[in-house]
């Protein structure tokens, strides 16, 4: 199948080829035309540069590769031909001014002969149709100006036979020409917009930029360019820069193509190929520096583009023993084109004579790019489908683990709205999980949860970006409360940062189940979480001995006074302080604040705790210096108003036997006394 693609330009290249009249029909100044068969003019003419100098010379070629410093020159050739016949002409294009004599009289002309230097027209009108032959023998005489010393019939598509078929083939080569002129604006054009959609597709980009030098190209080869100027100069220069420009957008195209990083050489060639387009320009200036350019610095481009494509050919050949999809079809098409080339750069300096096959070989390269490039895509494409199965498997195996999960799996934006949540929540909480999406996960915080817990465990992930692992007390729909344990982990998809969460009903701790009494002592940093964790673990026994609701009861006032110790006991933030700071927002920017001073930070809870039986009893100080307990215990629910705080105090005592302070205030006592355990409870 690669050897298949692979040769598919081969019959392209061949095709164009074949449209040239083969064979070099002129020998020492004579051709023989059929009345049947389009001849090429190509071999040797009659050149005089004077009445008396007249020498054979080789058609195409230029008159410097030849060693001729002329500005002018006329080419003889004696036309034999079936006597009767019309006989048609077709020319190849001439930099200056030129004359088309047939027997003696003029048939046509551009540019003034006398001042080919400062008309610089060239050739406009390129077939001729001749009289009928009378005598079967006539004779072509081509007067031709060049540029100063540039000039020469150099282009092999020079040509005579019956009129009616070289006016076909000619006007076929024009339409032909015109089209690939606009399939490679097209196609350079469509791919760079391709490019646009897609930025890091570098070889559309690149394919771009040659097919719109091709077009660049063409629009030069055929004349177009003298529309804008009838410079004969500019038409040279705006080909031969194409021609600089040709390698490096054709060497990064097979980097990009084959995933090659840009090498030393790469720019090396990118540098060199813009440094003669400079040189190349500086012949607009004068008809000197025109001519030093092209004696001196066209023979650096041609040895500048073989150098760069036989790299080119080198990487192909790399990529191919890699085994790189493309590479086949690539290294052929570009073989061809460095075939036509060679051709022509032989040509051209006189090497041997033969017909144009650059043309047709950048047709087939561009060609060839082009099937690599449409492989290529059609292989992404058959990944990204492939890719995008697969995707559709996993997601689909992700929706059935978290929607069939026990665990409430839920997804929250920065800002800690619901952007997702899974069926659990139906199981949990009673709650619609579609109905959950937008809100602020803090209206799931139960009145009697302590909403600051929560926000210090966001706190603290957003400033570590460490999964955090903390209990809360969520509300039901019924607004009962549910205790819940909870893991917030920072994520990415790709398309924004998010959190994850997960939320689960508390489980017994088997081990903690087997406990009938017990005496511990804690001495805990100032951290809100580390109370929410604390609370937790000294209620843990009590399930087992009066149920799950008067261990959440005993779990939520515990929790209450452990803040407290922390907040305004060694923190010292007073109540006043925590109102301003949390109606500014600001209050845990200043709790971090307080936990990092180096006297208040370094404070600590501590926590005396001793279970037995039906009895519970914990000791609670912090190292702070108290407050007014008394003043504080006269505060009512209503007096509070829309404050976020305030009632920590107000739900120990009620869910406590006995609530005592110290006289200083730094110092808790709470007991309380359960009655056997409920058959059923809060699980």
């Amino acid at each position: 199948m690669r050897l298949a693609r692979a040769v598919f330009v081969l019959p392209l290249f061949l095709m164009f080829a074949a449209c040239a009249p083969a064979g070099e029909g002129v020998k020492h100044g004579t051709v023989s035309l059929s009345p049947s068969t389009i001849t090429s003019l190509r071999g040797t003419w009659t050149l005089c540069l004077s009445d008396s100098d007249c020498r054979e010379f080789p058609v195409p070629g230029g008159w410097i590769p030849h060693g001729l410093r002329i500005t002018s020159a006329t080419y003889k050739l004696n036309v034999k031909s079936t006597p009767g016949m019309k006989i048609g002409l077709v020319i190849p294009r001439t930099l200056a001014a030129y004359e088309v004599y047939w027997n003696h009289s003029l048939a046509g002309k551009s540019g003034k002969m006398e001042d080919a230097a400062s008309s610089y027209e060239a050739l406009t009108k390129r077939l001729f149709l001749f009289p009928e032959s009378a005598a079967g023998e006539d004779l072509l005489e081509i007067r031709v100006a060049g540029i100063g010393e540039v000039g020469g019939v150099v282009q092999p598509e020079i040509y005579a036979g019956p009129a009616g078929p070289v006016s076909d083939l000619y006007f076929a080569r024009r339409t032909v020409s015109s089209i690939l002129a606009g399939v490679f604006l097209f196609a350079g054009f469509s791919h760079l917009l391709f490019y646009f959609s897609r930025p890091k597709q570098f070889p559309y980009l690149y394919y771009s930029i040659a097919c719109l030098l091709s077009t660049v190209a063409m629009i030069a080869a055929e004349g177009i360019t003298y529309l804008i100027t009838p410079s004969g100069v500019f038409n040279t220069i705006s080909l031969t820069t194409v021609l600089a420009l040709m390698p490096p957008a054709t060497l990064l195209f097979v980097e990009g193509f084959f995933g090659r990083s840009q090498s030393a050489i790469t720019y090396v060639v990118i540098a060199a190929g813009l440094a003669l387009c400079a040189v190349l320009w500086t012949g607009l200036f004068s008809i000197q520096a025109f001519v030093f350019v092209v004696r001196y610095f066209l023979p650096v481009l041609m040895v500048f583009m073989l150098s760069s494509y036989f790299y080119i050919v080198y990487l192909v050949i790399r990529a191919l023993i890699s085994g790189q999809n493309g590479a086949v079809i690539v290294l052929s098409s570009l073989l061809l084109f460095i075939l036509g080339f060679l051709n022509d750069f032989a040509v051209n300096r006189g090497y041997f004579r033969s017909f144009s096959l650059s043309g047709e070989g950048y047709l087939c390269f561009i060609t060839g790019m082009s099937i690599a490039l449409a492989r290529q895509f059609a292989l992404f494409q058959r990944e990204h489908d492939q890719l995008h199965r697969q995707l559709e498997s996993s997601e689909n195996n992700y929706r059935s683990l978290v929607e069939g999960s026990g665990q409430m799996i839920f997804a929250l934006d920065l800002e800690m709205r619901v952007t997702s949540a899974n069926q659990a929540c139906r199981s949990l909480l009673g709650m619609d999980p579609r109905k959950l999406i937008g809100k602020p996960f803090s209206q799931l915080v139960h009145a009697s949860g302590h909403l600051e817990s929560w926000l210090a465990g966001i706190s603290t992930l957003m400033e570590t970006r460490k999964p955090v692992r903390f209990s809360a007390v969520l509300a039901t729909s019924l607004g009962e409360p549910r205790a819940m344990d909870l893991t917030l982990e920072y994520a990415n998809s790709g398309l924004g940062d998010f959190i994850l969460g997960k939320a689960s009903g508390r489980h017994a701790d088997e081990i903690q189940a087997m406990c009938e009494e017990e005496t511990q002592y804690y001495v805990m940093s100032n951290y809100i979480v580390l109370a929410e964790l604390l609370s937790r673990r000294l209620t843990a026994g009590i399930e087992k001995t009066a149920g799950a609701e008067a261990a959440l009861a005993v779990e939520i006032g515990l929790r209450e006074l452990l803040v407290n110790a922390v907040e305004h006991g060694n923190l010292e933030i007073s109540f006043e302080e925590k109102s301003g700071l949390q109606r500014e927002g600001k209050y845990y920017e200043a709790l971090r604040q307080k936990q990092l001073d180096p006297v208040l930070g370094a404070r600590k809870v501590h926590i005396q705790y001793e279970f037995k039986g039906n009895e519970f009893k914990a000791v609670i100080r912090d190292e702070g210096k108290g407050f007014d307990h008394r003043k504080q215990a006269q505060i009512k629910v209503a007096e509070l108003g829309q404050l976020q705080h305030g009632r920590g105090l107000l739900l120990a005592r009620a869910e406590f036997d006995s609530v005592t302070y110290n006289d200083a205030g730094n110092a808790v006592t709470v007991t309380k006394k359960f009655a056997s355990a409920p058959e059923s409870g809060l699980h």
